[in-house]
C-alpha cells in the first residue's frame, strides 16, 4: 500500500521569519527520506487562503523536492500579513488526497498561531476523521492553542511542540512517517 503526506505550513503573521526559515530547512532535511522511500508528498502554505500548493507527487530528485519547499512564500502583505485560517487550509489539504486508491494518508500541520476560523476548523477536523486521514500537529513557538492543537492531531503521540530547534522534531516525525506509512513495505 502506498502512502501520501501533505505538509500544511503556516505562513501568516503569527509565524516569525526566523521560525519560517527553520520550518523550510526542516522540510528540506526530509528530502532523502522522501526520495528513498518514494513517499508521495504535497506541500502548501496558508494564511488568509491556502497558497503555493504543490499537488501530491513522487520526487525522484532531492533537489527538485527542496526547490518545491523553497517556493512556499511567507505572507508579508501590509498591514495584516495574513490571518491563520487553518480550517480553510485543512479543507484544501483534504482535496489534495487521492481517495480513489487505497493509500495511507497523513496531514502535517505546522503552525505558530491560533486558528482565526476556529469553528470551521472543528467541523473540518470531523471530516478528516471521517475520511481516515491521520494528522500530526506541530506547534512552533508559544502562541498556539493547546486544545486546538490536540484536536488537530489524531493522538497525543502526533502532537509536537517546538520552542526553539527542530532537531527533535525530525526524529519524531520521521518515526511517525516510517512506522505508520512504511511498515508495509
Amino acid at each position: 500500500m502506498s502512502h501520501e503526506v501533505v505538509f500544511v505550513v503556516d505562513t501568516s503573521y503569527s509565524l516569525r521569519i526566523c521560525h519560517y526559515e527553520k520550518v523550510l530547512l526542516f522540510l528540506k532535511s526530509l528530502s532523502d527520506v522522501v526520495v528513498r522511500h518514494q513517499i508521495e508528498v504535497g506541500l502548501m502554505g496558508y494564511a488568509d487562503e491556502p497558497h503555493d500548493i504543490s499537488p501530491i507527487q513522487n520526487y525522484d530528485d532531492e533537489d527538485v523536492y527542496k526547490l518545491r519547499v523553497s517556493s512556499i512564500r511567507k505572507m508579508s502583505r501590509y498591514p495584516w500579513f495574513g490571518w491563520t485560517n487553518m480550517g480553510k487550509a485543512i479543507a484544501k489539504m483534504i482535496e489534495l488526497f487521492n481517495f480513489n486508491k487505497p493509500k495511507k494518508k497523513l496531514g502535517v500541520v505546522i503552525t505558530a498561531g491560533k486558528a482565526r476560523d476556529h469553528d470551521d476548523l472543528m467541523s473540518i477536523i470531523y471530516e478528516v476523521r471521517k475520511r481516515k486521514i491521520e494528522m500530526a500537529a506541530v506547534a512552533v513557538g508559544f502562541y498556539t492553542d493547546a486544545n486546538e492543537m490536540a484536536h488537530i492531531a489524531c493522538s497525543r503521540k502526533n502532537l509536537f511542540y517546538i520552542a526553539e530547534g527542530f532537531d527533535g522534531l525530525k526524529a519524531s516525525l520521521l518515526k511517525l512517517i516510517m512506522y505508520h506509512f512504511c511498515k508495509a513495505e
